[in-house]
């Protein structure tokens, strides 16, 4: 396949794998197989410059569809900034432990089967269910301004005290959840929802806090990603992006807009009820995946 077409869709499969609930990084693997030519050059600097672009473009989503909450984070409610940091530390403990410790599971078929169902059960279980904690307020999901009448999972989490509603328990025990999501085939935004609606947070509650504690760990996964080569003096990265500057521009401007449509969609489906739906193509995905290695 052209590598100017391979470049643009993994863009698109970031911008859409990175929201959805059915793991970027599990498509990525399992698209590699079948679409990347066995013996293509795809050196690790080329590896890493895509990677840094991608998800810088998927954070750049999250920084404009709540772009009210994240300024309200930093600028006056100082209790949800502490939990989101509460939520990192396990998040980047459990990563920097995979990545160091089990490197090779990171790009393991087997292990992107198992991750896909894992997803879907929690989704046919769990986010299906919808539950709410009795006498909580409902969350709201969106990062746009409140109009009037709306439905109250439409609006912004920053015109509600959500934060009081999560503890700083709650908080460590999503992060810890999130840290798995490095493996191929757990979605980090099924897993990290999942575990906020088993801790009683109201769906809403739940899709705000996982995009947040997002921020940070996708910073992380960049600058992992930037340190290696910098480490190494290895300048093949920086040599890649002035090769292909153009199309990595429209990489990054891919994955960011794709990645703001996705998001909306998610929370649009969380909202009605039927996210839970993409567990059946979690489980097509897990029966290509085991197809891949017979």
């Amino acid at each position: 396949m052209n590598f100017m077409i391979i470049i643009l869709v993994l863009a698109v499969v970031q911008g859409v794998c990175e929201f959805l609930p059915i793991s970027s990084s599990g498509h990525l693997l399992v698209l590699g197989e079948y679409f990347l030519p066995q013996g293509a050059v795809w050196d690790e600097s080329q590896q890493i410059a895509l990677s840094v672009l991608l998800h810088a473009g998927t954070l750049l989503s999250i920084l404009v569809v709540y772009r009210h909450t994240v300024a309200d984070m930093f600028l006056r409610n100082r209790r949800l900034l502490a939990l989101v940091l509460v939520a990192t530390f396990p998040t980047g403990l459990i990563g920097l432990g995979i990545k160091k410790f089990a490197a090779p599971m990171e790009t393991s078929l087997p292990m992107a089967a198992v991750g896909f169902l894992v997803t879907a059960v929690l989704l046919f279980c769990v986010i299906a269910s919808g539950r709410r904690a009795t006498g909580r307020a409902t969350g709201r999901i969106t990062g746009e301004r409140p109009a009037e009448n709306s439905s109250s999972v439409a609006q912004d989490t920053q015109f509600t005290p959500f934060s009081h509603n999560i503890s700083f328990y709650d908080a460590f025990f999503i992060g810890l959840i999130q840290g798995i999501a490095v493996l191929p085939g757990f979605s980090r935004s099924g897993l990290t929802l999942a575990a906020g609606m088993t801790r009683r947070l109201s769906q809403g509650e739940a899709a705000a806090f996982s995009f947040l504690i997002a921020i940070p760990a996708l910073l992380g996964a960049i600058v992992l990603e930037v340190i290696h080569p910098v480490a190494t003096a290895d300048e093949g990265v920086s040599v890649f992006f002035r090769e292909h500057i153009l199309l990595l521009s429209v990489a990054f401007l891919i994955s960011f807009a794709v990645g703001v449509v996705s998001l909306k969609l998610l929370l649009h489906w969380l909202q009605e009820g039927t996210l839970h739906y993409w567990g059946y193509w979690l489980i097509a995905m897990a029966v290509l995946t085991v197809l891949t290695m017979v």
